[in-house]
């Protein structure tokens, strides 16, 4: 129970925490427990959103312990945001609010910065809708405003699609009803347009998660989980919404009901994404090995669709959630118990996955594609063991999709929990890493392709 209450909170608070990040910091912990730096993220929503499962970590108390510390330092609890333009949807028939509230809790503005996409050399979006047109050293609050009850992290999310066009979404609650609102923005945040309150069915004070996601400027889904899985207590059914309005109105396409099933797969809707109006790809909890749900007709109708094992591990596995170039070219990352992860390719809009291998030298941790071709990897350094503590990463690139590997870097200045690498072009890219202080997260910035790397000083702007 200690276990899974732990991963869902990490998850609600929107931080994935990939196998062998977590082995990681249970080395740092038996080898010096005043110095010990906690992986606690791989990739963030960058090109390549690798979420782990949401059950079954197994993990000392100390080192959940320090999990939580860590993580709580990097993310922000509150999201109140300062008033801004906003212009309401007009009005749709919409099927009624459910009978019962949801929890929510009041928030702040976001105090730290947590890249989640960088889109240029200059331009990226934050965590809060924070912004950058500078490379990430002054980030401007351009969030949408809040409804009078706001969320937690358990009831937010936002999807930034490019430097002008963004979405957030947020669980509002009154004693008898509770609902998602979404507001979209199409010019970086100056104005922001306020869709009409989706209805969540739920039971007495259960807890919404949101997830949004946007193939283009019009079509969107947004999924809402609703359950008691803070402490594992009870299902947790999950409803998803399509949009094709810029997220001004939604409809209500699929529900699956969730079962009190314990160490059993439950296949229900998990973390959504899509390649295409037509296709899209759900997570399963880790109890479902290697199977995602896939849908071909928009999300109304899901079945699964289990993909092969990797050649080199060691299962039982589990899928992560694809990432799509086009809606032919994606990949997909797979991970097992050991701690190791593992590439999958598709070129047929994922009928069929095949094995591509990742550099031998140690642990992959944070991967990013910026096209189909060309990625980069970061690999714990030869010689590196569960009891080394935390080490200087290595930096991979390939120009093959994944074919094979180059060094660019050993000995990066990236040995602590690295949650996000964003590379925009062949030459810049970004890393988020936890700082040495362990007060809050810290930026890096390249230019020369991953060779060298330069802390950035960020500060948010407030108007």
């Amino acid at each position: 129970m200690m276990t899974d209450s732990l991963e869902r909170f990490l998850q609600d608070l929107r931080f994935d925490v990939p196998a062998g990040l977590v082995d990681r910091a249970k080395a740092a912990v038996a080898v010096d427990a005043t110095g010990a730096r906690q992986a606690v993220r791989g990739t963030v929503h960058n090109r390549v959103d690798f979420d782990t499962p949401r059950h079954g970590w197994t993990l000392a108390v100390v080192a959940a312990l320090l999990a939580i510390a860590i993580v709580a330092t990097l993310v922000f609890t509150a999201r109140s945001l300062h008033p801004r333009q906003i212009t309401p949807a007009n009005p749709i028939p919409h099927r009624a609010a459910s009978s019962a509230s949801c929890s929510v809790q009041v928030s702040q503005r976001p105090s730290q910065v947590i890249p989640e996409k960088m889109l240029s050399p200059t331009t990226g979006w934050a965590q809060g809708a924070l912004r950058t047109t500078d490379g990430g050293l002054h980030w401007r609050d351009t969030s949408a405003p809040q409804p009078n009850r706001a969320p937690g992290p358990t009831g937010y999310d936002d999807f930034f699609l490019d430097s002008t066009h963004a979405w957030t979404a947020q669980a509002v609650s009154s004693p008898t009803s509770c609902a998602a609102v979404t507001f979209m923005t199409t010019d970086g945040g100056q104005t922001w347009h306020q869709s009409e309150p989706v209805s969540v069915d739920v039971q007495a004070d259960s807890e919404v998660e949101l997830q949004l996601n946007f193939i283009d400027a019009q079509h969107g889904w947004l999924l809402a989980e609703a359950g008691q899985w803070m402490f594992g207590h009870g299902p947790v059914d999950a409803y998803l919404y399509v949009t094709s309005d810029s997220g001004l109105h939604w409809r209500e396409i699929s529900h699956r009901p969730g079962t009190a099933a314990s160490g059993a797969c439950e296949a229900k809707l998990g973390n959504v994404v899509f390649a295409s109006q037509a296709t899209g790809w759900s997570q399963l909890p880790r109890q479902c090995d290697t199977t995602l749900l896939v849908t071909r007709d928009g999300g109304v109708t899901w079945k699964a669709q289990r993909l092969p094992h990797p050649k080199v591990a060691s299962c039982p596995c589990w899928a992560g959630l694809p990432t799509f170039f086009d809606q032919k070219r994606g990949i997909v990352s797979v991970f097992d118990d050991a701690g190791a992860q593992s590439l999958l390719a598709t070129s047929d809009g994922g009928s069929t996955w095949s094995y591509r291998a990742l550099p031998p030298t140690g642990y992959s941790l944070t991967i990013d594609f910026i096209d189909a071709n060309t990625g980069w990897d970061t690999v714990t350094p030869p010689g590196w063991s569960k009891l080394s503590g935390a080490p200087k990463d290595w930096l991979y690139r390939t120009n093959d999709g994944g074919q094979t590997w180059t060094l660019v870097q050993a000995d990066l200045p990236l040995g602590f929990p690295i949650f996000g690498l964003w590379f925009v072009d062949a030459n810049n890219g970004f890393a988020a890493q936890q700082n040495v202080a362990l007060t809050g997260p810290e930026l890096l910035r390249t230019t020369d392709g991953g060779q060298t790397w330069k802390v950035i000083e960020t500060q948010i702007l407030r108007t």
